[in-house]
């Protein structure tokens, strides 16, 4: 018979299950955890970064009245910006995990499932950005 893990320990006779009960990860865990949770932070501050240079083009471009250039920089500047926010968020659940006691299973799965979204929605803003990008330049075109 192999020893129990604490997963399997919640899991047996009906008992709770480990994200349901109080668990704290150890020093290795949370510090591995709050590296994610940095790592989500600093893509968050590109993304955040892009978007200004890119309205900051727009802004150029406006200015020198070429508004087809500036409503052309406009879905890149959203999916950046949207990508920072969503970033910002999943980060800032991961770094709680591993400054928060107890309940770390619950919270860490919280947090993957808003990193999983950033990733998911990130996505699918830039295809629609795309798709955007090119009506915008075929019709600004005519």
């Amino acid at each position: 018979m192999t020893p129990e893990t604490p997963a399997q320990a919640g899991q047996g006779a009906g008992g709770p299950s480990l994200s349901e009960g109080q668990y704290e990860f150890g020093d290795d865990e949370n510090v591995s955890i709050e590296r994610a949770g940095v790592s989500s932070g600093i893509w968050a501050v590109c993304a955040i970064v892009g978007a200004v240079l890119l309205g900051v083009l727009a802004a150029v471009q406006l200015y020198l009245d070429n508004i087809r250039g500036a409503i052309l920089v406009l879905p890149l500047f959203l999916v950046c910006a949207v990508a920072g926010w969503l970033y910002f968020g999943a980060g800032r659940a991961l770094k709680d995990v591993a400054n928060t006691e107890g309940n770390d299973v619950e919270l860490l799965m919280r947090a993957l499932d808003r990193l999983a979204k950033a990733f998911r929605n990130e996505v699918v803003v830039t295809a629609i950005a795309v798709l955007v990008f090119v009506v915008l330049a075929v019709v600004t075109r005519l």
